[in-house]
């Protein structure tokens, strides 16, 4: 998935719903996104998410991605919206968080 803001490419996120097979840092397909996001300076990262969306496993695969986040992180929904306005430059608006808040 291609996280962008105004039509810029911020970073690259390869999603697994938390059932999904274990993901592979070696594979030819990480490999390639990693490359990829090396060639266009933006982070990569993988994100292993519940089915509920109540946690987020946000693993930084490359050196612009441990800008970011310099370990591995699991996150609340609310922490993960955050950590997304944050790589676009933002701050996230109270008004998103409420929203997250009223949807459960």
């Amino acid at each position: 998935m291609l996280e962008y803001d105004r039509g810029k490419a911020v970073a690259i996120v390869e999603y697994k719903h938390e059932k999904a097979a274990k993901q592979y840092v070696s594979h030819p397909s990480y490999q390639a996104i990693i490359d990829l996001g090396n060639k266009a300076g933006i982070p990569v990262f993988a994100c292993r998410y519940a089915g509920d969306f109540s946690w987020f496993k946000v693993v930084p695969l490359n050196d612009q991605a441990r800008e970011h986040l310099p370990k591995q992180a699991k996150m609340s929904e609310e922490e993960y919206v955050a950590f997304l306005y944050r790589l676009r430059g933002y701050e996230v608006p109270r008004s998103v968080l409420k929203g997250l808040h009223e949807a459960i």
